[in-house]
Formats: structure tokens, C-alpha cells, sequence
């Protein structure tokens, strides 16, 4: 019996075993687990991007009005990143556009209206992609006021920026996806990914977690989904059980 904490026996297999597939049944734990190996292990964003398309489809119909757009792009910063929460940064963000950025500001609200002003100048996808591209140089030069802030899904967040490269936003995103399906990209050597998303991949060691009653429910679409996550591996398949929340597909 391994008497090892869950932590420790979970960062043992992790680090152990490569190329390895963690896979987990919704994104919202795909971005938990993201935290939990301390960012160590990167999301496999698959080849769909829902996020931009949806920020695509928000510019289309909101073009020209900056606050709407900026409540866009706080949107789509909420799902490819963490840490440009409301109480941090968007909250502050959406009012200083609001107010077209003319109040005199200091530290972090000067940058914050430096942000801003790329999407007054520009209510448009081109504005937006200059904020992000601004955003990702801020992160890295001034960590003291945006060490918070890490970008999760580094691919759909450099996509939105390369939207400034067309004049249309929407054949932009057109063209990209057509890129990226003919790419055809493959997940880093270790990844986190939904179940969904890995559809078609294998990997040598697969660890599907967690296993229990939230996230695989006693029906048959959560056998299918159990299915399709367990004939990912090819070598080595790991799955995390609960002993509190019992998954109702496995006899324990």
C-alpha cells in the first residue's frame, strides 16, 4: 500500500514518467491541475480555439465602441489567462476606458490607461492585439506590478495577436485556423489536456484524474468519455480515484 500523501505519490508518477498525457474530463480542471504542477506542465490547446473565435465574434459586433471591446478582451484575458482578475486589473481597466483614460495616473493605473489607449485609438481587433501584445511584454519587463498575471494558453493568446496581421478580423481568424489545421501541431512532450481535446492523440503514460463522481457521472456519456481518456495510453495508464467522492463506474 503506498502510504506516500496524494501530492507526493501524484508528483512521483509525474515526474517519473515521458512523454506523459495528464488528462482530465472538464477544462476548468485542466486549468486547476495547470496550478496544482506549479505551471510545470503545459496545456495542450488542441486545434480548436473557442476563446478567439468568441472574441472574434464580440469585435464583429461591437466595433467601435472601446469599452464594449475591452470587456471582450477582459473576457478572453479570463480564459487563456490567470491573475487579470477584477480586483487586480479589470475592474480598473474597464473604468479608465470608460473614461477615455484622461485622469492623471501613477504606477500601475498609468500602465493600465497605456493599455487602454491602444483599443481607444483602435475600438477594433487591431486594438486588442496591441494591448495583448503589450500586456505579454508588461508580464515579463514589470513583474512587481504583473508578476500575477501568468498566460496559460500561450498559442490562443499569440493567435489574437496575430490578428493585427489582416485587415478583416474575421478572415483573420479564418486564415489562422486554416494554418493551424494544416500545421497539423502535436502536444509538447508532457501536457495537460481535456479528454475532449486528446480525442485522436497517444501517449506512452496517460494519467486521467480525477476519477470520481463529478467528473465521471453513472451515465453513457461519461463511459464514453472514460473510454476515449483510458485508450490514450499505450504504455502506462494511471487513474487518480477518489475515496470520498466514489466515481460510480469503478469498483473500489
Amino acid at each position: 500500500m503506498d502510504t506516500r500523501s496524494p501530492r507526493q505519490t501524484e508528483d512521483a508518477i509525474v515526474g517519473a514518467r515521458s512523454p506523459l498525457l495528464i488528462l482530465a474530463a472538464h477544462n476548468a480542471t485542466v486549468n486547476a491541475l495547470r496550478s496544482f504542477f506549479n505551471r510545470r506542465i503545459p496545456i495542450w490547446e488542441g486545434h480548436t480555439r473557442d476563446g478567439l473565435s468568441a472574441l472574434v465574434a464580440h469585435i464583429q459586433q461591437n466595433k467601435g465602441d472601446p469599452t464594449a471591446i475591452a470587456q471582450g478582451m477582459v473576457k478572453f484575458l479570463s480564459e487563456v489567462a490567470v491573475g487579470f482578475s477584477p480586483t487586480a486589473f479589470s475592474s480598473e481597466f474597464l473604468k479608465e476606458i470608460a473614461a477615455g483614460c484622461s485622469a492623471r495616473r501613477r504606477g500601475k493605473p498609468a500602465t493600465l490607461q497605456e493599455l487602454g489607449r491602444y483599443l481607444l485609438a483602435q475600438p477594433d481587433h487591431h486594438g486588442v492585439a496591441a494591448a495583448l501584445h503589450r500586456l505579454e511584454a508588461l508580464v515579463r519587463s514589470n513583474p512587481a506590478f504583473f508578476g500575477s498575471i501568468h498566460i496559460d494558453l500561450r498559442q490562443e493568446f499569440h493567435d489574437a495577436i496575430r490578428l493585427r496581421e489582416f485587415e478583416d478580423c474575421e478572415e483573420g481568424l479564418s486564415e489562422i485556423n486554416r494554418r493551424r489545421t494544416h500545421g497539423r501541431p502535436s502536444p509538447p512532450i508532457r501536457a495537460i489536456s481535456t479528454v475532449h481535446k486528446a480525442k485522436g492523440l497517444e501517449c506512452d503514460n496517460v494519467v486521467l484524474m480525477p476519477c470520481d463522481a463529478r467528473h465521471f457521472r453513472d451515465a453513457d456519456a461519461s463511459r464514453c468519455l472514460l473510454y476515449v481518456g483510458m485508450s490514450r495510453a499505450m504504455r502506462t495508464l494511471t487513474l487518480v480515484v477518489s475515496r470520498t467522492n466514489t466515481c460510480p463506474l469503478f469498483i473500489i
